[in-house]
């Protein structure tokens, strides 16, 4: 599942900061369950790479006061993406 709302063992491990990418189980989204997740998880940042991030994960993250770095600010895209 990606990374979304589906059981994935990622999701528990506490963290301060996430850095998910496209390769994370072949086509990670984090979706609004995933990020609420990883806050109750101490994650208090998300750096995104190549679009990981879904619309209402977004949402999720601002609503939580989280710190996030898109994709296209931080250069965290894939290869292909740049190339």
């Amino acid at each position: 599942n990606g990374g979304g709302s589906g059981d994935n063992a990622m999701l528990n491990i506490p963290c301060d900061i996430c850095f998910p990418c496209e390769i994370m189980d072949g086509h990670a989204k984090l979706d609004k369950a995933a990020i609420a997740k990883l806050a109750d998880n101490g994650c208090s940042a998300v750096i995104e790479g190549h679009a990981t991030v879904t619309a209402d994960g977004r949402a999720m993250i601002r609503q939580l006061g989280l710190h996030y770095g898109p994709h296209v600010m931080t250069l965290t895209g894939s290869a292909s993406s740049i190339l």
